[in-house]
């Protein structure tokens, strides 16, 4: 069963910088990026920087066509996970999905999976949680990133 139709994603690719001065790269949702920013900073000290927009494209459409994409920008292998876990005490259903780089998929599919309850985990993927991994590329827009419509960098945060 899939969790997630193969399509294309507007994302949003950025540089994100911890308290320690480390960074990171993301890729958010379009449409999820200000909230997102502004967790980011507001609830764990984070710094959003270098926002720039991207296309994610499924490894199919990229493979057909990727002589075409290859001329809109820099691009980057990029993994959707989709992540579904089913709440016994809701009767729901939680899904999410996230994209990362390729390079750091394992690391986030065991961060997905260090979160899940212990008899959760014991039932095992057949269980009550699925996740699947979908290869793709991201198209990077260096040069049209609207700060307006995406969000500006907050440098104000709440004090911890």
């Amino acid at each position: 069963m899939a969790l997630t139709d193969s399509h294309r994603q507007l994302l949003v690719r950025c540089s994100v910088r911890n308290r320690r001065g480390e960074i990171s790269v993301r890729f958010i949702e379009q449409s999820l990026f200000r909230l997102w920013q502004y967790m980011m900073a507001n609830k764990h000290g984070l710094q959003v920087e270098r926002v720039e927009v991207s296309l994610w494209l499924p490894e199919q459409e990229w493979e057909a066509q990727h002589a075409l994409f290859q001329q809109a920008g820099p691009v980057e292998e990029v993994k959707r996970i989709s992540f579904a876990v089913y709440d016994a005490g809701s009767k729901l259903c939680n899904t999410l999905q996230r994209f990362v780089l390729a390079a750091e998929a394992d690391r986030v599919k065991d961060l997905l999976l260090e979160r899940l309850p212990a008899d959760v985990k014991d039932a095992g993927a057949s269980g009550d949680y699925a996740m699947e991994v979908e290869s793709g590329y991201a198209v990077i827009r260096e040069d049209i990133a609207d700060l307006t419509s995406l969000g500006q960098p907050l440098t104000e945060t709440r004090s911890a």
